[in-house]
């Protein structure tokens, strides 16, 4: 416990600190995305998908192999699907029968899908997102960015295409020959290409603030290949560091102004007693015969400020009392 004494126009005044142990600097998951059990207001602030759509020819939503109308993006060589026949002699399609569960498809659509997070107290952000693909031919872009409290966009991810032989591999066994690859970008530099198995890309946000909008969009609508798989997307970063609460108390005129630096999610008390013959951990809640200040919210800015608070009595001493909403 830290404390602090100061002597305002001859007042002793107890900036006392309860629950001051530095919090630990590890890496914590701030939202995601499963497409299955994934929660607004609890996994992410909000999700909205521009566009939706899911038919024969153009998709952009959330799908699983019963779901989806789309015959090129499935893979039906050994199991048919709710909606196509089995087909050995089928030459387009990522989504074969061991894949049952969600996941967000995108062919040749146009639209986007938007997230807000709430990434006040966090700092080096990172996304994870799993992508896949099928017959990559004509390049069909894919972007994701990012804007901090409405700032600019930063580029985290994009795809393209280039000529490169490779192999693609059916539920069936059977093996194509392709004479393209769809390449991506992480960050600007060059990553691991698209596969017909899902692939985990990891790009890092730079930058801090309260709400983090995340975008993910295709803007191009003609073209042949087997469609895109996003799955698994997860946002992390480290809780901000943090020196132990302090209580700041400034005096104007009769009335007290408090300032202490605070954490999203916790409660504050302002507690008090006229003398220091016990621990502030049994002092009462404060009370300046107009307002009691129990059950304080952090404000979201990290600082939190309580102004014109009446003086009760020629001596008082305080202090907070931190608590998980």
């Amino acid at each position: 416990m830290k404390n602090h004494r100061l002597r305002l126009r001859g007042i002793f005044s107890l900036a006392g600190l309860l629950a001051t142990a530095p919090l630990t600097q590890a890496t914590e998951i701030i939202g995601s995305d499963d497409f299955d059990t994934s929660v607004e207001g609890t996994d992410y602030l909000t999700r909205e998908i521009n566009n939706p759509q899911n038919i024969q020819n153009f998709t952009f939503n959330i799908v699983n192999r019963d779901t989806l109308k789309n015959r090129v993006m499935i893979d039906t060589t050994s199991v048919a699907s709710a909606y196509h026949a089995l087909d050995p002699e089928d030459t387009s399609g990522f989504l074969d029968s061991t894949k049952t569960d969600h996941f967000f498809g995108i062919y040749r659509a146009t639209g986007s899908l938007v997230y807000t997070f709430d990434i006040s107290d966090y700092t080096n952000l990172n996304l994870a997102m799993d992508w896949i693909t099928s017959n990559p031919f004509t390049p069909r872009i894919i972007t994701v960015t990012a804007s901090i409290d409405g700032g600019a966009e930063q580029d985290l991810f994009t795809t393209g295409a280039r000529n490169f032989a490779s192999t693609e591999t059916f539920e069936s066994g059977k093996i194509l020959d392709r004479i393209k690859l769809f390449t991506t970008a992480v960050n600007g530099v060059a990553g691991i290409a698209l596969s017909d198995s899902f692939q985990t890309y990891t790009p890092t946000i730079s930058g801090t603030g309260f709400l983090l909008t995340l975008t993910i969009a295709q803007n191009n609508t003609v073209g042949t290949y087997g469609g895109y798989g996003l799955d698994k997307l997860v946002l992390s970063g480290d809780p901000a560091t943090r020196g132990p609460l302090q209580l700041k108390i400034a005096q104007t005129g009769s009335d007290l102004n408090f300032e202490w630096n605070s954490i999203t999610g916790v409660q504050y008390d302002l507690v008090s007693s006229s003398d220091l013959s016990t621990s502030p951990e049994t002092w009462d809640i404060y009370d300046d015969g107009a307002s009691d200040f129990e059950s304080i919210q952090a404000s979201g800015t990290c600082t939190n400020t309580l102004t014109g608070v009446i003086k009760q009595g020629p001596a008082r001493f305080f202090a907070l009392r931190a608590k998980s909403q």
